[in-house]
């Protein structure tokens, strides 16, 4: 399975300021004064050596061992808004003579999967049919009414393993659709998942999309990565 690595490099100016907010969120201080010098090695205990010049004009050095470096990078990126992958193994490196986080994670893939796209607007299915492309799905049927994606579950050749559809279908609801498609008895896609999309923070955590047959809900918008995982947990597992 394929990976990815991400780098994320810290300059000496922010790498400072992440130690010194550090060491404040512990209610502790760095010497009083300016930055003079700053060495990183991961690979030596402290691995990160600041040297700071006081006011008096001697030098005073803060020392800060591996676990806290990375600790107070990965504060400095909470508190300033830096976007870090949840999943992945982090892991910390020297680069060049600073410090970055370097995250991996596997990329899945889903070549085998058949996806029914269900949205009354064209560009809603093009969305989505992009983001499938990225986890190379590119086996996808379109449908932009709940009737026409039932004429198409009801046919046996290239029949899809999941219906991905939009909440609001104009006159009716991904809800409405759902019901009627589990209430077919002996039709041959009864049983299919449907994915419901919806922009409802509230909904997953209410049994209205259980009680409908929804196999589960995906929040709008959704990335590419996230999109796969769920068509692979949902068809894979």
């Amino acid at each position: 399975m394929p990976r990815e690595t991400r780098r994320v490099v810290f300059s000496h100016a922010e790498l400072h300021l992440a130690m010194s907010e550090y060491a404040h969120h512990l209610g502790k201080a760095l010497p009083s004064g300016w930055m003079e010098s700053l060495a990183f090695d991961p690979k030596r205990d402290p691995a990160l050596v600041i040297m700071r010049r006081l006011e008096s004009g001697s030098m005073q050095p803060a020392t800060f061992r591996l676990p806290e470096v990375g600790a107070a990078l990965l504060l400095f990126c909470t508190n300033h808004k830096i976007p870090l992958p949840k999943r992945g193994r982090k892991g910390l490196e020297k680069h060049e003579d600073t410090a970055a986080f370097t995250i991996v994670h596997q990329i899945r893939y889903a070549t085998c999967t058949r996806v029914l796209i269900l949205d009354t607007q064209e560009s809603g299915r093009h969305h989505l049919r992009k983001l499938l492309r990225q986890g190379q799905i590119a086996d996808a049927v379109e449908a932009g009414s709940a009737e026409e994606a039932l004429a198409i579950l009801g046919k046996p050749e290239k029949r899809p393993d999941l219906v991905l559809c939009e909440s609001e279908l104009g006159d009716q609801s991904g809800f409405d659709f759902a019901r009627a498609l589990r209430a077919k008895e002996g039709h041959p896609a009864r049983q299919i998942p449907i994915l419901l999309f919806s922009s409802d923070p509230k909904l997953p955590s209410s049994d209205r999309w259980r009680k409908a047959g929804v196999s589960a809900v995906l929040p709008k918008p959704i990335g590419p990565q996230a999109l796969i995982d769920a068509v692979i947990n949902t068809v894979h597992v």
